[in-house]
């Protein structure tokens, strides 16, 4: 049994773990500028980050198309027996709409099922991941969507947003109302968010600074107060020695867990 594995660029999976583990990745459109860039074909994080440095106007980004995914999913299809497409919460992308109509132009004989992460960034990736896993080990579409259900509810995010402005501007996220009036609100005041998205998708406010030192501990005790996590990603834009210094610390708090450290995505 030949099951592929498909996500889309805003998963932020490392292109070391996208290799080991044989998934595809359809990449997201960046514009900067009148440049346009496939996320992660393109333009990788880095070379994202330091034109962003350069640039006078915020960047955007769109979602692949249907067209997109459905190229994908038709090519896979000649060598599998089902393809699994995991995604971001429509809650804040409009990928996994686009990849439920693209699978209405899947090939016969090869089923397609689109899977919603209920989750953001390598919480997304992490589900894939397991997916992944689970078909490299030859389990059908069926046992490949329950490893990946199973995924969904042990993951959780903690993060925190330091530029509410780039959230808001580059259109990464589509935000529920609530969210974009406090995002507008923090453009404003200049505060600190930090939150959690946990039990397959439920999300909760962890604080609110003015204080950036204060953010950085608050996020910190949220990230060591977990049993025994299986693994653990500290993802960054542009705060590498933020992302080491918690990295450090989920080392000491976790012996014997690797702690992947890795910049996201557009």
């Amino acid at each position: 049994m030949v099951v592929k594995v498909v996500t889309d660029s805003s998963s932020d999976l490392p292109p070391e773990t996208v290799r080991e583990l044989g998934i595809t990745v359809v990449p997201l459109y960046i514009r900067l500028g009148d440049e346009t860039y496939r996320d992660g074909v393109d333009i990788t994080p880095d070379q994202f980050y330091e034109k962003l440095g350069r640039s006078r106007r915020l960047p955007r980004t769109s979602i692949p198309s249907p067209g997109d995914f459905a190229r994908v999913y038709q090519e896979l299809a000649a060598a599998a027996d089902g393809i699994l497409s995991i995604h971001l919460s429509p809650r804040y992308s409009g990928a996994i709409n686009a990849a439920t109509v693209a699978r209405g132009y899947a090939p016969e004989g090869c089923p397609v099922e689109v899977l919603d992460s209920r989750s953001v960034s390598m919480g997304c990736g992490f589900v894939v991941m397991a997916a992944a896993r689970a078909a490299r080990e030859g389990a059908n579409l069926a046992a490949v969507m329950e490893a990946a259900g199973q995924a969904i509810k042990r993951t959780h995010i903690v993060g925190m947003i330091a530029d509410i402005h780039y959230l808001l501007g580059g259109r990464r996220l589509s935000l529920p109302g609530w969210h974009l009036f406090l995002g507008r609100l923090g453009t404003v005041l200049r505060f600190k968010l930090v939150g959690e998205i946990y039990e397959a998708g439920k999300v909760r406010g962890r604080g609110m600074f003015f204080n950036q030192a204060k953010a950085l501990a608050r996020l910190e005790q949220c990230l060591t107060g977990y049993p025994s996590p299986e693994e653990i990603a500290v993802l960054h834009a542009r705060q590498p020695e933020w992302a080491k210094n918690i990295a450090d610390r989920l080392v000491k708090a976790y012996p014997g867990r690797s702690v992947r450290v890795s910049r996201l995505s557009a």
